[in-house]
């Protein structure tokens, strides 16, 4: 009896004591989301000319044709990186990208509107900069 006793509360000492678990307040902190991440989580086109992805861990994807407002980038582009809310900014921050002018960049778009199907940019792609572009979740 003395034995599984003593078995029993050093099995809840290591369990409370794990330094990988993480408190009630820092759990409920990790799921407060600002509630329009869930939104441009998914996949966003702008005809044949664009196209992100952004994922729930914070990861995107775009294919661009940046020859398509100018830009002098070759006819497609991608990048891959990080993407983040800044209050009315989408912040992408590129960590892969198929073009030299693309690479470890930071593009910092404003959200004009965003809706369950329509996501509304005011892009700062290279060579595009500064144009409102309308997307449509796929």
């Amino acid at each position: 009896m003395k034995a599984a006793f003593l078995y029993a509360t050093v099995v809840l000492l290591l369990v409370a004591c794990d330094p990988e678990q993480k408190s009630s307040d820092e759990a409920a902190a990790s799921l407060a989301v600002d509630p329009r991440t869930n939104l441009l989580v998914g996949t966003w086109r702008l005809g044949d000319e664009r196209e992100y992805t952004f994922a729930a861990d914070g990861k995107f994807s775009m294919a661009d044709d940046t020859s398509k407002c100018g830009g002098e980038a070759p006819t497609k582009s991608t990048v891959e990186g990080t993407w983040q809310l800044e209050g009315d900014l989408l912040v992408l921050e590129v960590t892969k990208a198929s073009d030299e002018m693309f690479r470890n960049s930071i593009m910092r778009d404003s959200i004009i509107k965003l809706e369950s199907s329509t996501l509304v940019l005011k892009t700062s792609v290279i060579g595009c900069s500064g144009q409102e572009i309308e997307l449509r979740k796929k």
